[in-house]
């Protein structure tokens, strides 16, 4: 058997949703607010040279496409979430590399430095001077 509780609630009163209608105000204005300071912040960034923002995982590109999002929106979300993936795409492929190596050594096609940094790049062997690489 279930048992069910109803509960009667009062409407609102008007002071009540005078309080609503003010908070959600003041919530829409810390936004915008928010939105501003932030948008002036990236700005600034692109006074950074393109190894700077590298540094971040960032290019000057993505601070331009930040910058160029509607005004109320907040472009530091949008730098950090670029950020955020450039750099799990990175360490994936270097992931991805490393796996190469391990797989080439595992078979015993490497023995030198250079031969790994071939499988991991994936960059044709040293080619002998009296031989055409075909391509």
């Amino acid at each position: 058997m279930a048992t069910t509780e109803l509960l009667h609630s009062q409407p609102a009163t008007a002071g009540e949703r005078l309080q609503h209608l003010v908070a959600g105000a003041f919530a829409r204005l810390a936004a915008a607010w928010r939105a501003a300071r932030n948008r002036r912040s990236v700005g600034k960034l692109l006074e950074w040279d393109s190894r700077m923002l590298g540094d971040i995982g960032l290019t000057p590109g993505d601070v331009r496409s930040a910058l160029a999002s509607p005004i109320g929106d907040d472009p530091s979300y949008r730098l950090g979430v670029l950020s955020v993936e450039r750099r799990a795409a990175f360490r994936a492929h270097a992931a991805e590399r490393l796996d190469r190596i391990h797989k080439a050594q595992a078979q015993g096609a490497i023995r030198t430095k250079s031969e790994s940094l071939a499988a991991a790049y994936r960059l044709p062997r040293r080619v002998p001077p009296n031989r055409v690489l075909e391509i």
